[in-house]
């Protein structure tokens, strides 16, 4: 893959999942996962500060009641984040969102007997809520201008 790019200056996408989800009416909706060169870099990224995230918080949150819960939270925004990086739709990307922008929250509320954490998470909430109608929008208007649903690539992962 680092030859090609080199060499050629360009990659080809590798499909790396496609899963039917549901269908309504003739729409169906997918969610399909690709790596192409730039999406490789922000995966390992996203994966490198995670780690060092659940490193730093095994030490500092050992004995706390909701230990497990914290680096299930954290792997669930670690997956939201790389469907978000891998995605070869919009679905795919709305959805990678959404977990992201639910398990932000969820992590920001962590420590639960602190009002102003709760206060704090649900601005975030309202916040990714704002954004989604953003996200859709840019949606919409992507979907009119380039040909199929996948970010204009011409690779359908199938």
């Amino acid at each position: 893959m680092l030859r090609e790019f080199f060499v050629h200056g360009v990659v080809t996408p590798i499909p790396v999942l496609h899963y039917h989800l549901f269908s309504f009416g003739h729409h169906l909706v997918e969610l399909g996962l690709l790596l192409d060169f730039l999406s490789i870099w922000f995966v390992v990224m996203a994966t490198i500060l995670s780690n060092i995230v659940g490193v730093f918080s095994q030490h500092y949150l050992h004995r706390d009641s909701g230990f497990y819960r914290f680096f299930f939270l954290i792997v669930l925004f670690l997956n939201g984040v790389l469907v978000v990086f891998m995605a070869s739709d919009f679905q795919g990307l709305f959805i990678g969102w959404e977990l992201v922008g639910i398990t932000s929250a969820l992590l920001i509320s962590f420590f639960t007997a602190r009002r102003e954490t709760i206060d704090n998470a649900l601005h975030a909430f309202w916040a990714y809520r704002v954004c989604d109608i953003g996200l859709l929008c840019g949606a919409a208007l992507l979907a009119t201008y380039l040909p199929g649903d996948t970010f204009g690539l011409g690779v359908h992962v199938k």
